[in-house]
Order: structure tokens, then C-alpha cells, then sequence
């Protein structure tokens, strides 16, 4: 390649990229719209103004309560220094709790400001940082640092522990931190939590080693030695990489090294002024690196309360705001803002009843403040559901009471939580309920996102990493790429499966599904919708993998598959309702924006990382993506943890799952390795059990404190009571429990729909008219404006029969399953059911199938043989979790013990197997009986042309008996028995329960019909069950028998399969209500079909 054609491409790929950029954001503005308005001048109170006035120059630390004003008087006071001409914009600067808190206020800053600025005039801490460090390299020479995110560093971590394993070097640890330990996701992450503790205080892998020694910590000499490896792995990378903790270290090193010229600070040099807002969130690190400045002679401005910390599980001081002047070794004056213009009279209340119980971290004046005068009627809700599914629907009713008859937007509204684990179901729950949310905090790993998962695995086949087979083809289909439905899966691989029997083929619907999505064109014959889905799918695939071959960066073969997979305008109009459809859009949206945010990350900060890396390390990573990807910004109500109302207040704050054991969570943190007792060992201070867990309890109370300041008008609290769950301790803290709210209806419009449908009904039932016309005349309102189950056509039970057509017509012929016999006469309704593809594959059917072919293919006595060639094909079944598979392979294995012992007594016995998986067909006329009252017989019946003349006037007038024999075994005195192997645990195991099964009948019926090939010259000795599984730990199997036919009941039995095939292609089929549909342990899949219709 020319440098022109080479410098003409990395140009159209940085326009595509940037394109790509633009379009990312596009997505969100498309759902967000224009985003707020910046602030202007605010009217200030005494406190505040001493605050916006102070003398500039002097370290200040501002003390107040949540809705004093603190985020106000950082804004203003800003804008006052730059107004004045006291600090220039580049020589303040703020600090902000977290990366979303800076955004804002940026954004804030810069209208209020209203000067052109050269830079952010807000950042986070960690982006602070990242520019000192930045400077301080180009300064010395060195290439820009490299922020190791988390899962970037658990990536190497893990990498690390099992190299260390599997090298046979990981005798260090002690015994209870074994391999298996040290491969859980939760060791890593008390792994990083103790690196970045020792980091924060400057303790050595030599001094972590040492201490552990002093304190008998064999764990603390152990991670000594493993973070020592760690540095020299990661010194050893191209990029200089950092944690966020070592960044912030790193940062102060430059500060102190610069001297008064500021060399090596690059712009950060002018800085004069640093105000940080929230600072109790501020970690060990990051108090340090304000330090390094006041003693550059810059002065520093923090505001905080103390009571409503709650970063302390990551390494958060309190009572650096009460401290500033221990923290700075320098003076600090201390300000107080004593007026709290949030919330209500009753809330205040609520508020001081927690923080009563904190620890005062050194300080306790912003407590003493003046509280709102004002009372709101109900500002505090408190209510005990006795199930979580009852809890999801009151906090929805809630909500939506809150939007209806208040007003309020939904973004001014929070569900709280205290761990993230619990965010998922919840979003479930109130998406279910039409409530539109969104998360804000916490979330899960992207590589645990559906969506995502579709893109990493085509593009894993486009790279060739990942072989295209049945799993993968499936898994591609019936993702965001694919849309296909299970249902629209199934028609599809039918009609694969039907063009491959017309042509005479025998493949599998899974080898077509493969080779129609490799072989270009293989689908153009297949036009059906689900086939132009399959079509468009495998081209995109094709041209993603044309793309991989020449040379397309991760960034590219993501964007590629989501371009021509054209779910943009789709996913975007979604995500504009309400409901599951909505919130599983919103869902997909944010996961790709998230996806391709880092795809681009990796492009930029490792040009030459291969995407197969990328892929890798994003799926081995199971921490949350930290990321400013935009996201949905439209009026949803805000899930998140205590963690993600830093900065933020709300109209409506909602704490559900307020429940022993889980708020307060007095788990004591980093117990695995110690890492909270690590400062403490390095400054020579024995800590107490009682003083940690005081600590804890502080802790969990400062995150309910913060909760619950959140909140402006109205605080809803939730706590499940029930037989498995209990209050936490903390709801004394709270009014008493509401009763009488969980039989309130659901504040929708399907809510309001079944209330008036049950009001109409019960109406009419009452003979009360007037009330059943005006439910009536509601619903009709409802209709016209297309609301779901408002119209009376649309109820189920109401509708027409569509069709009553028979299910097989006159000239077709019925084809009769032996197995599925017993099936119809059992239940019609459930048979119909399955013959129409309403049954789906199960971990049961899945092991008898592998179980059966195995048999077919393999004579042995070895069980361990048998079990092989079955775990050999373990992966095609569907298991659901790691636990099912565990516990079906304990099935398997015992399945495959007791046919080898069944198999080893047929040689004892001196049987010989003459036919395995033996199919045969036998015809048989749609006769009726004779006008005399007798049957026909078989020879008759099957070669007469008269017989057809007792035939049906109308529907078939011929069936088919299809069917295959499992073994046909020739017995030592020369007859045959017929075998049929049955792994269910509830088969007949007495000869009493088969002698009508009709399944042995159809095979014995066979055999003496001629139908069956291989067994002419032998009599038959019956047919028989062989039940391996249910069987008794003494005895391996059963077999119960049912003895050979006479001429007589071969004739019945035949005729009694005629009588089963004219029902069968009937229009109007059985439900066998009472001991079946309705019958709990019958599992049939008709139960729906017979329940009474519900209109009301």
C-alpha cells in the first residue's frame, strides 16, 4: 500500500470515527432532547454570602446540612472570584464527588461564569489527576499515562493468580484462601481494594510483607509478594498504566516536585484556587493531593457534611471537612451554613432521628440548623408489603400517583436501593407496571447484557475465533441482530428441515440453519419474513467478516454489524413509551452506546490491540463499565444506590428494601484480606473488633442519612414483612406502617382498564345498571383511544371460533406416532397442543434423546463408556445454570451405570440384539365396523378393496403407523422381544401397567403386520418396558412386559388406532378436564385453554 492510499484510509477512518461519535450521541439526544438550561444568580442567605465573600487566599472549610446550599455557594463563589478579577479561569478550579457530578457542574459553571474558559472549570477528581500526570510526563519526557480501569486491572489480576497456580507458585497464600477462593470474582476485588488502601498509605509490597509478619497476617505477606509481581507486570507494559488510586499518588509527587515555578504542571501551574464540593467523599489519596497544593501556597475551599459520607466502603474520610487544617497542616477558617431550605418540616425530622445515631467524624455544628417551618400533608410514607412482588407495586402506585395527581416529571423521582444486586429486578418489576426508569448507579458488567453479548459474538465469528455452529447460529438469530421470536426460530428451522426432506436429504435442522447462514444465497428460495430476517442476518454477517479480513478495528466490525442491522430508528421510537418493551429498548440502547464508547477507548489507547483482545478482555471482565457514554436522559424515574444521589435531590425519594440484614449491612469490609485494618497497622494503632463494627453501623447509617435527604416533598419507605424477610432495625427511625395500600388498583391505564371491566361484570352480576352503564360508557372512552384491553373484542372467550376445519383433510393421510397415542387418549387438548409446535425442549427429553442415541450407536458393559460418548454431546442440552448441569450429570452418569447393567445381563441371559432404532410404517384403512357389529379383519381390512366401503363419508380414508423400535433382542429359545428404553422417572414398572400401553401394542402390531424389517421366521415373545431411571438403588432397572398378542386383540388394538386416527384429524379435540388439564402433576401444557375466560 502507497503512503497516499495508507494516509487517504486513516483519514476516511478518523471522518468514519467521528461520524460514528456524532451518531453515538444522536442515538441519546434522540430520546434525551435539549438539555437544561446553566444557572444564573441566586439570592443568598447571610451564611452563604459570608461564605461567597470570604477573604481570598485563606483555606475554608464550609460545614452544612443537605439543602443548605453548599453546591449554590461553590457555584457563586466561583463566579464571584472570576467576576472580581481575584482568580482568572485558569486559576480555579472545582472539584467534584464523581465524573457525573463534575459534568454538571461544568456545564452549571460555564453558563454562570459567562467568560470563555480554556478548559473544564470542573472535574472530578480522578481527571484532575489524570492532567497533572499528563503534564508532568510530557514535562519529563514520557509517553501519556494510561488510566487502568477496573476490569482492565481485574483482567490482569486474574491473569496473575491463575499464572501464579497453575506455575505451582501460590504457596504463599494461607490455606483458607485457596485456588478456588482466589479465582472468585469477590477475592479479586478485596485484592484491589487492599492495593489501593496500601497505597493511600505508602505502604511497600516490602512494608505490606513486614506488617504482615508484626500482625501474623499471613494474607498480608502473601499479597506482598503478589503486588510486587503485579508492578513488575505492569512496568513492564508499553503505556505507563495507573489505578485510579495510584493516579491520584502519582499526581502528588508532581505537585510536591514541581517548586515554585510550578515546573512539570504544565496549565495546572496557574491554579491558585481549588474549591471541592462534597469533599467527605474525598479518599486518603485525594486529601493528600490537596495538601500538595496548600503547600504551593493555593488556597483551598471545601464544602461537606460528614453525617452524609458514603464512600466509606472505598476509602472515604468524613472528617476532612472537620479536619482541613489537620489535613492541610495549615489554618483553615470554618464557615457554617445554618438554614435548610429542602424538604418539610416532618422530613427534617426524620433526618435528625438518623444522623442522631452517626458518629460526629470531629464535627456536629451543621447539625444545629434551622430546619423549613413549612408541613406538607403525608410527606412520609412508610409501608410493609408482605412480599416483594406486593412492594413493586405499591412503590409503582406511589409513583404514578406522584406523576398523575402532583405533577411530577418522572426524572424527579428515585427508587433507592441498598445493593446493586437488587436494581435488576426491581427496573423489571416497575417497567412491568408501566413506570419508565432508569439506572444511575451500579448496573451490571456489559458482557452480561444481552445485546452486548450478540455483538461480541458476531463479531467473534467475523474474526474467525468462534466457529459459526447450531448454538451460535441460534443465539445470533434470536438476538437484538437477529429478532427472531422462539416461535419465529422454530417455523424457520421447520422450513429448512422440509426443503432438505423434499430434496431427499437427511441433515439436521441444525446443520441447514449453519449452512444458511455461511452459504451466500442459501436463503433467496425462502420467501417468508422469518426467511428475509435469517437472509439479511447472514449478510451482515459475511460482510462483517470481509471487514475483519481487512484489517477493521474493533471500533469498525462493532459499528458495521449495528449499521446494517438498521435497529436505530426502531430501538429509538421503543424507547419513547413506557413499559417492558420500552425499558428493555432504553436497556439496549445505553449497553451498545456503553459497547462502542469502549470499543473506542481501546481503538485510541492501543491503536495496534487486536479486536479478538478486546473482545477478550470485555468478556472476562464481570465489574460494572465506568463510562460517560451518553445515556437515556429522558423523564424516567432514576433507580440507584445510596452512592448515585451525590449532588442530586428529588421531588420523590422512595427507599424499598429497607430489610434486616441487608440495610445495615454490618458485614465488616475487606475481611478476606484485612484491608481496613491496613492504615492503622501502618500508623502502629491496634483496632478493636467493637470499634469496626461501630465503624460499619456508621457507615450504613450515613448512607440512610444521605437517602434520606434526598428528598423534597415526599419520602416512601418499604420493608417486606413476611415468613423469609423482616424490617431492618432502622424503620423505628421512620413514622408507623400505612396500612390498606396493597388492594389500591394500579394507577395505569391497564389498571383503570381491569378495574372497570371488574366493576361492569360485578355490576351486572348485582343487577346494578346505572353502575354497569357508567363502567360501560368509561371503557368505550377508553377504546376510542386505542387503549389494550378496553374493547370488548379484544377480551379472550369473546371471540369466534376461528376455524373448524379439520386438522387433516379428506386427501391426506394420518400419520400415527405410536408414542404420542397414549398422549391423545390421555388429553386431546394437550396433544393438539403439542402437534401444533406448543411444546418446548426440555433438560429431561434432551438426556433421554442423548441417552437413546448412544445406546443405538454403542454396545457396551463400561458404563464410564457409555457415560463419555454422553458427555460428549453434554453441551446440546439447555441448561438455565451451572447448578442443573452439576445435578443432570449425576443423572447422566447414573443413567449410564444401569444400562450397562442392563446391557451386561442380555449377555448373561444369552440375548443378542438383531435390530437398533428399527423404523417401520404400517397403512391402515380409516375403516368403520361392519354393519353386522363385526370388525374387519387385518388382512382384509388392509388388501380388500371392499373394505373402504364401511369407510367415513367424509375426512381420510387411510392413516399411517410410523414409528421406530428402540431394540429388537432375539431371545436364547429363538422368539424376539421388542425393547422400549424409558428414562422418566415416573414409567409403569409392573407388568400390570403396560398391558394397555398402547406404544408396546403399536410394535407388537408391527411385528405381526410384516411392517417391521429384519424379524421374519420369529415368533414374538411380547414387547417390553426398559425403565432406567426411578428405579430402586437395589435394583438397576425394570421390566415390566406386555405378553404377545393373540389374533383377537391384534384386530382390536388395530382397530382401536383407526378410531384414534379419525379423532385425530378431526376439528374438535378432548380436554380431559378434571384429571388432567386441571390436575397439578399432570404438567400438561393445557391448563390455559380451559380455565374460565376472564372478561372482568
Amino acid at each position: 500500500m502507497t503512503s497516499e492510499t495508507s494516509a487517504t484510509t486513516e483519514t476516511a477512518r478518523v471522518s468514519a470515527s467521528a461520524e460514528r461519535r456524532a451518531t453515538s450521541s444522536a442515538i441519546s439526544g434522540a430520546r434525551a432532547g435539549s438539555a437544561e438550561a446553566g444557572s444564573r444568580a441566586v439570592h443568598l442567605d447571610a451564611d452563604q454570602r459570608r461564605v461567597v465573600g470570604a477573604p481570598v487566599g485563606r483555606h475554608l472549610a464550609v460545614l452544612g446540612a443537605p439543602g443548605t446550599g453548599k453546591t449554590t455557594v461553590v457555584v457563586e463563589l466561583v463566579a464571584e472570584r472570576i467576576a472580581t478579577g481575584a482568580r482568572a479561569t485558569d486559576e480555579i478550579m472545582v472539584i467534584a464527588a464523581d465524573r457525573r457530578a463534575a459534568t454538571r457542574l461544568r456545564d452549571v459553571l460555564a453558563v454562570r461564569v459567562g467568560v470563555p474558559t480554556a478548559g473544564p472549570l470542573a472535574r472530578a477528581l480522578t481527571s484532575f489527576a489524570f492532567g497533572i500526570v499528563v503534564a508532568g510526563n510530557a514535562h519529563d519526557g514520557l509517553p501519556a499515562p494510561r488510566l487502568l480501569t477496573g476490569g482492565e486491572q481485574d483482567a490482569v489480576i486474574a491473569d496473575l493468580l491463575l499464572g501464579d497456580d497453575e506455575d505451582g507458585r501460590s504457596d504463599d497464600w494461607p490455606a483458607h484462601l485457596d485456588a478456588e477462593v482466589r479465582s472468585l470474582p469477590g477475592f479479586r476485588g478485596e485484592l484491589r481494594e487492599l492495593m489501593a488502601r496500601a497505597v493511600e498509605a505508602h505502604v511497600s509490597p516490602s512494608l505490606l510483607e513486614e506488617l504482615g509478619d508484626r500482625r501474623l497476617r499471613a494474607e498480608w505477606r502473601a499479597a506482598g509478594r503478589f503486588i510486587r509481581q503485579y508492578h513488575e507486570v505492569v512496568d513492564a507494559f508499553r503505556d505507563q498504566f495507573y489505578d485510579s488510586t495510584e493516579l491520584v499518588h502519582r499526581a502528588t509527587e508532581i505537585v510536591d516536585g514541581a517548586g515554585p515555578s510550578g515546573t512539570g504542571l504544565g496549565p495546572f501551574a496557574r491554579l491558585r484556587s481549588l474549591v471541592v464540593d462534597d469533599a467527605e467523599e474525598l479518599s486518603a489519596a485525594g486529601a493528600e493531593l490537596l495538601a500538595a497544593f496548600a503547600r504551593r501556597g493555593v488556597d483551598i475551599v471545601v464544602t461537606g457534611d460528614p453525617d452524609v459520607a458514603c464512600g466509606g466502603f472505598r476509602g472515604a474520610n468524613p472528617d476532612v471537612v472537620s479536619r482541613l487544617p489537620q489535613v492541610l497542616d495549615a489554618p483553615a477558617d470554618t464557615a457554617v451554613l445554618g438554614s435548610s431550605y429542602r424538604g418539610s418540616r416532618q422530613l427534617a425530622d426524620v433526618y435528625e432521628r438518623v444522623v442522631a445515631r452517626v458518629g460526629t467524624a470531629g464535627a456536629g455544628a451543621q447539625r444545629r440548623v434551622r430546619r423549613p417551618n413549612r408541613s406538607v400533608e403525608e410527606p412520609v410514607l412508610v409501608t410493609t408489603p408482605s412480599s416483594v412482588a406486593e412492594q413493586v407495586a405499591i412503590v409503582a402506585r406511589e409513583l404514578r400517583e406522584r406523576h398523575v395527581f402532583a405533577g411530577v416529571p418522572w426524572h424527579d423521582m428515585a427508587v433507592v436501593v441498598r445493593s446493586r444486586s437488587q436494581i435488576a429486578a426491581l427496573e423489571r418489576g416497575l417497567a412491568g407496571l408501566e413506570v419508565p426508569t432508569r439506572v444511575l448507579a451500579g448496573g451490571t458488567a456489559l458482557r452480561d447484557e444481552p445485546s452486548v453479548r450478540a455483538f461480541v459474538l458476531a463479531s467473534r465469528v467475523a474474526l474467525g475465533v468462534r466457529r459459526l455452529d447450531d448454538s451460535s447460529a441460534e443465539e445470533l438469530l434470536t438476538s437484538v441482530l437477529g429478532g427472531f421470536d422462539r416461535v419465529e426460530l422454530r417455523r424457520l428451522r421447520a422450513a429448512l428441515r422440509q426443503r432438505e426432506a423434499d430434496a431427499g436429504g437427511v441433515r439436521s435442522a441444525g446443520e441447514l440453519l449453519v449452512e444458511a447462514m455461511q452459504l451466500p444465497g442459501s436463503l433467496t428460495d425462502l420467501d417468508t419474513r422469518h426467511g428475509r430476517k435469517a437472509q439479511s442476518l447472514a449478510d451482515n454477517l459475511r460482510r462483517a467478516e470481509a471487514s475483519a479480513a481487512d484489517g477493521a478495528t474493533v471500533e469498525e466490525l462493532l459499528w458495521g454489524l449495528w449499521e446494517r442491522a438498521r435497529l436505530e430508528r426502531a430501538l429509538v421510537e421503543q424507547s419513547r413509551g413506557t413499559g417492558l418493551a420500552a425499558d428493555e429498548a432504553n436497556r439496549t440502547l445505553d449497553a451498545i452506546v456503553a459497547l462502542f464508547a469502549a470499543a473506542r477507548r481501546a481503538v485510541e489507547r492501543s491503536p495496534g490491540e487486536s479486536p479478538a483482545h478486546f473482545l477478550d478482555q470485555l468478556t472476562e471482565s464481570d465489574l460494572p463499565e465506568d463510562t460517560l457514554a451518553p445515556r437515556a436522559a429522558g423523564s424516567a424515574v432514576v433507580i440507584t444506590t445510596p452512592v448515585g444521589t451525590v449532588d442530586r435531590d428529588f421531588d420523590t425519594v422512595v427507599i424499598c428494601g429497607l430489610q434486616e440484614h441487608g440495610w445495615p449491612n454490618m458485614r465488616q469490609r475487606g475481611t478476606l484480606l484485612a484491608s481496613g485494618e491496613l492504615a492503622d497497622a501502618a500508623a502502629g494503632i491496634d483496632p478493636t473488633p467493637s470499634d469496626a463494627r461501630a465503624l460499619v453501623l456508621h457507615d450504613e447509617l450515613r448512607l440512610l442519612a444521605r437517602t434520606v435527604s434526598r428528598a423534597r416533598e415526599r419520602l416512601v419507605v418499604s420493608a417486606v414483612s413476611g415468613e423469609d424477610s423482616a424490617p431492618s432495625p432502622f424503620l423505628p427511625l421512620f413514622p408507623p406502617p400505612t396500612d390498606g395500600l396493597v388492594e389500591r388498583h394500579p394507577l395505569s391505564l391497564r389498571g383503570l382498564t381491569a378495574r372497570l371491566r371488574r366493576d361492569l361484570t360485578v355490576a351486572i352480576e348485582r343487577g346494578e345498571y346505572a353502575a354497569a352503564e357508567r363502567a360501560a360508557v368509561s371503557l368505550a372512552r377508553l377504546a376510542r383511544n386505542d387503549v389494550d384491553g378496553a374493547d370488548p373484542h379484544d377480551w379472550s372467550g369473546l371471540l369466534d371460533v376461528s376455524t373448524d376445519a379439520p386438522l387433516v383433510s379428506a386427501e391426506e393421510t394420518v400419520r400415527v406416532s405410536p408414542s404420542r397415542v397414549q398422549a391423545f387418549r390421555t388429553c386431546g387438548l394437550h396433544w393438539l397442543i403439542d402437534e401444533l409446535g406448543g411444546s418446548t425442549a426440555t433438560v429431561a427429553s434432551g438426556l433421554g434423546t442423548i441417552l437413546h442415541e448412544v445406546a443405538e450407536n454403542l454396545e457396551s458393559t463400561d458404563a464410564d463408556e457409555i457415560w463419555r460418548a454422553m458427555a460428549a454431546r453434554w453441551s446440546e442440552l439447555p441448561f438455565e445454570a451451572g447448578w442443573q448441569a452439576s445435578l443432570e450429570e449425576v443423572k447422566g452418569r447414573d443413567l449410564a451405570r444401569r444400562l450397562a447393567l442392563y446391557l451386561a445381563s442380555l449377555e448373561s441371559r444369552g440375548a443378542t440384539v438383531i435390530g437398533k432404532e428399527v423404523a417401520f410404517e404400517l397403512p391402515i384403512p380409516l375403516v368403520v365396523p361392519a354393519e353386522d357389529g363385526r370388525p374387519e379383519s387385518p388382512d382384509t381390512a388392509t388388501h380388500s378393496p371392499d373394505a373402504v366401503a364401511h369407510a367415513p363419508d367424509d375426512g381420510p380414508t387411510m392413516a399411517v403407523l410410523r414409528g421406530t423400535i428402540d431394540r429388537v433382542e432375539l431371545v436364547r429359545d429363538g422368539t424376539i422381544d421388542i425393547v422400549d428404553l424409558k428414562t422418566g422417572k415416573n414409567e409403569p414398572k409392573t407388568d400390570a401397567g403396560v398391558v394397555d400401553n398402547p406404544q408396546l401394542g403399536a410394535y407388537q402390531l408391527a411385528i405381526l403386520e410384516g411392517a417391521v424389517p429384519g424379524v421374519d421366521g420369529h415368533a414374538g415373545a411380547g414387547a417390553k418396558l426398559v425403565v432406567l431411571a426411578g428405579a430402586a438403588k437395589t435394583k438397576a432397572f425394570y421390566e415390566p412386559r406386555q405378553e404377545p398378542f393373540s389374533h383377537e386383540q391384534a384386530v382390536a388394538f388395530r382397530e382401536g388406532i383407526a378410531a384414534t386416527a379419525r379423532e385425530m384429524a378431526g376439528s374438535a379435540f378432548p380436554a380431559h378436564v378434571s384429571s388432567h388439564c386441571l390436575e397439578p402433576f399432570s404438567f400438561g401444557r393445557c391448563r390455559i385453554h380451559v380455565i374460565e375466560a376472564v372478561t372482568s
